[in-house]
Parts: structure tokens; C-alpha cells; sequence
């Protein structure tokens, strides 16, 4: 894993001092973040995951798949919140990640896409807490960064905290034609635009376990190694376990099938 990846998941230090007392005299010991623990990865990218060979138009033609979702035909990152149009057809996408607020305030989302898409939130940085906040219905359309043919695609008003991170998840189905996806808000003060990179954070699968140490002679030290850890108020009471070996099970590559050229992307303001 890249060591300079951010950590977004759980883990207790509040055994630490117990586990510190213990091994007075070690210079170290060895903790991992348990499995199951979601990371976030690059920053500027969504994980995106698709689906190939599969018909129909709406986002229940990709959930009800025995291949979903546990078994893309491909895994790579997306740079910033907009795929490619026009790429193929019959296929399903899923694109996850986590969106920081730049602000405190409050936020609407819009999402437009073909074909059927949905777009869900979180209200903290968990999966389990995702809702889905706005969706192209059913096996409907828009044409690229048209956010006002359905009042589906709008969220209601959505308060988040400055520096939080939320966790967010698109899911796209794309039948026969064209096809495109497009995310946008409107933070607090500002008009609406496209979601920038800036502030969003690719998903790293909760299949990997992450190695650090603590010093057990200093009072009050915390392991080293780790990324930037989400505020203690957030987190699940996880014990680390010790170990002496990590590893990180690889991220499959993303593969490319026969694209069609992509249109120019209409001009007008998002």
C-alpha cells in the first residue's frame, strides 16, 4: 500500500496504555489496522468498477447481478467525478470514494447520466451509514451535465461539517446508445459545479491490513506509520491486534474494451 495513502476507517488506542505497560522495555511494538477497515486511497479519484455483458437500462439491472458486487470485470481509478462518454454498451459501473467538505454548511447534489444512475452519501465517512441522495430514474436518460430533466436528480439540502470526510457511492447502468455520467453541488456560497478532484479520495477495499509501531518507553505515543486518523468521536470501538507482518492484497488492474470515439461534452455551464 502507498504510505502516504489516508486512513478512513476505525481503530481504537484506548487499550494502548494497558498494552504500553505490558511491554515496558520493548523499543516497539507492531499494530495493523484490523481487516475489514476501508482506506482511502488517491487523492483527485474514485475507485470505479465495471460490470461487463450486461443488458438492460436501469440501476436494478446491475444490483440484481449474481456478479454484483463482489466480482467486476474491472477495477481502476477514476480522476475526478466525470468517466469518459460513449464507451460501450451494456454494461453497469460503480464508482466509490469519499468527498471532504470544504466547508461548513450546507450542500445540494445533482447527478445526470444514461442510462438509470443513482447517486448515494453517507452522513459520516462509513458505507453503512450510504443513502441514496439523487438518481436519474429507473432505466430513463439525460444528455452530459443535464441536471433539470428530472426533479430526482437534485438532493434536498444536505449539512456537512468542514474537513469531514463523507463517504460517497455512483452507481451508473448503461443499456445500448449513447452514455455518460456527470456529478455536481453547490457548496455553500457558491453556485453550482461540477464536483472538483480537490476534494475527493479514491476507496481502497476493506481486504487489507496496514502495519505500524508504537514506541512502549514514551508516554502517550501513538503508532507511527499510519495515515491521518479520523477523530476519535467517529470511530468504532475496534481493538488492534498485534501481529509482526502485514500485507496488503493487490488492486486489480483496470482493464479497456473497444471504446467508440467520445463526443465533445456540450459546452454550457454546469
Amino acid at each position: 500500500m502507498n504510505p502516504s495513502a489516508r486512513f478512513a476507517g476505525s481503530l481504537s488506542f484506548g487499550n494502548m496504555n494497558r498494552l504500553r505497560s505490558r511491554l515496558l522495555g520493548l523499543a516497539a511494538v507492531t499494530l495493523v489496522l484490523p481487516a475489514g477497515t476501508a482506506v482511502a486511497g488517491e487523492a483527485g479519484k474514485l475507485t470505479e468498477e465495471l460490470w461487463n455483458g450486461l443488458s438492460g437500462d436501469a440501476v436494478s439491472n446491475l444490483t440484481s447481478n449474481a456478479n454484483f458486487p463482489n466480482s467486476p470485470t474491472t477495477i481502476g481509478k477514476l480522476s475526478g467525478v466525470e468517466p469518459a462518454s460513449n464507451i460501450g454498451d451494456n454494461y453497469g459501473r460503480r464508482l466509490r470514494g469519499w468527498i471532504t467538505a470544504p466547508a461548513t454548511g450546507s450542500y445540494t447534489f445533482w447527478i445526470a447520466g444514461d442510462n438509470g444512475c443513482q447517486l448515494w452519501l453517507s452522513t459520516d465517512s462509513t458505507v453503512t451509514h450510504r443513502q441514496m441522495i439523487a438518481e436519474v430514474p429507473g432505466s430513463s436518460y439525460t444528455s452530459f451535465r443535464q441536471y433539470d430533466k428530472y426533479a430526482s436528480q437534485k438532493s434536498a439540502t444536505i449539512s456537512l461539517v468542514q474537513g469531514r470526510k463523507y463517504y460517497l457511492e455512483v452507481l451508473h447502468k448503461e443499456g445500448s446508445g449513447g452514455d455518460n455520467l456527470s456529478l455536481a453541488w453547490q457548496p455553500p456560497g457558491f453556485n453550482r459545479q461540477v464536483i472538483p478532484a480537490s476534494v475527493i479520495d479514491a476507496y481502497e477495499g476493506p481486504t487489507r491490513t496496514i502495519r505500524t509501531t508504537m514506541d512502549c518507553r514514551t508516554p502517550g505515543s501513538r503508532p507511527t506509520g499510519f495515515p491521518p486518523i479520523l477523530p476519535p468521536a467517529r470511530q468504532a470501538r475496534t481493538a488492534p491486534t498485534a501481529i509482526r507482518t502485514a500485507t496488503a492484497s493487490p488492486t486489480a488492474r483496470n482493464g479497456s474494451g473497444n471504446r467508440r470515439p467520445s463526443p465533445t461534452a456540450p459546452s454550457r455551464a454546469a
